[in-house]
C-alpha cells in the first residue's frame, strides 16, 4: 500500500516539484487528486498537494460556500507542501516577493485550467517548479491511475468519528 501522508504535513519540495492546488468540495478534490496522480505518472516528476485553500490549513472560510478538506479519510500517497510554499514559489520571499505579488510578476510557472490547455501530453515539458490550479473534471485522468486511485480511496477508519464508524 502507498505511504499515507497527513495533509498539511510539510514535505521538502525540490526544484523539479509540481504542486497541484486542492480546493472546493469533496467531488472537486477527488478530481484534482486524480489529476495529480496522473500528472505524476505521465511526467515522472514529484507532484505535491497544496491544501492551503481550506480553513483548517490557513485558508479563508468562505461564507457563500463553506468547504472543508474532505480527503483526510483516505490513504493518500501524495504529500502536501508546507503552508506558504505556493506563494513563495510563485512570487519569492521578502520585499521583492511582496513587490512581485502586488504587480503579479511571477518567478515560476502558474497554470490555471480555465485559461490554459492542460492536456497531459503537453505537461511533460512543464518547467518546474510549477503550480497548477483547476478542477480537472475529466474521467481520463482517473482512468490513467484507476487501480492506484481505488486503493488510495479506501476509507481510513481511524480518521472517522464514532458516529461515522457506526454507520459503516
Amino acid at each position: 500500500m502507498s505511504q499515507s501522508t497527513v495533509p498539511g504535513t510539510p514535505f521538502a519540495p525540490d526544484a523539479e516539484s509540481i504542486v497541484v492546488q486542492l480546493s472546493d468540495g469533496l467531488g472537486n478534490q477527488l478530481f484534482q487528486y486524480a489529476f495529480a496522480l496522473a500528472l505524476s505518472r505521465k511526467t515522472g516528476k514529484k507532484v505535491l498537494l497544496d491544501v492551503s485553500w481550506f480553513p483548517e490549513f490557513g485558508g479563508k472560510l468562505r461564507k457563500a460556500t463553506p468547504r472543508r478538506y474532505g480527503m483526510k479519510a483516505y490513504h493518500l500517497s501524495l504529500p502536501s507542501v508546507p503552508q506558504g510554499y505556493v506563494n513563495n514559489t510563485i512570487y519569492g520571499t521578502g520585499p521583492i516577493g511582496r513587490f512581485r505579488k502586488i504587480f503579479h510578476i511571477r518567478k515560476s510557472a502558474y497554470l490555471r485550467e480555465r485559461n490554459t490547455d492542460l492536456s497531459l501530453e503537453k505537461l511533460p515539458n512543464l518547467p518546474a517548479p510549477a503550480v497548477i490550479k483547476g478542477f480537472f473534471q475529466k474521467a481520463c485522468y482517473a482512468d490513467i491511475v484507476r487501480p492506484q486511485l481505488l486503493n488510495e480511496l479506501e476509507l481510513n477508519e481511524e480518521s472517522l468519528n464514532t458516529q461515522n464508524k457506526q454507520m459503516l
